[in-house]
């Protein structure tokens, strides 16, 4: 099941999306993970009018690194994850 997350990005001149830091409710906590590194970039086309972007991430979450699939669905302008 994924999660919505909150989302801080950056865009270059050509428009293209960057994430930099996430933020996520775990139990009663917010949580800020840090994305070091785009290791990957997928575009699935959903519809003509819209895809999911799937961002390969390696990430800092509790002082280790790992490895996280990010989703930026451009119909929703909603950003999601499967699991951490």
């Amino acid at each position: 099941m994924s999660k919505n997350v909150d989302m801080i990005c950056r865009f270059d001149k050509n428009g293209k999306i960057r994430p930099m830091k996430f933020r996520m409710q775990v139990e009663d906590e917010l949580i800020v993970v840090n994305i070091d590194k785009i290791l990957a970039v997928t575009e699935i086309k959903k519809d003509v009018n819209y895809k999911d972007i799937i961002y390969k991430c390696k990430c800092i979450y509790s002082n280790t690194y790992k490895i996280i699939n990010i989703t930026f669905n451009n119909k929703t302008n909603k950003w999601s994850f499967d699991n951490i």
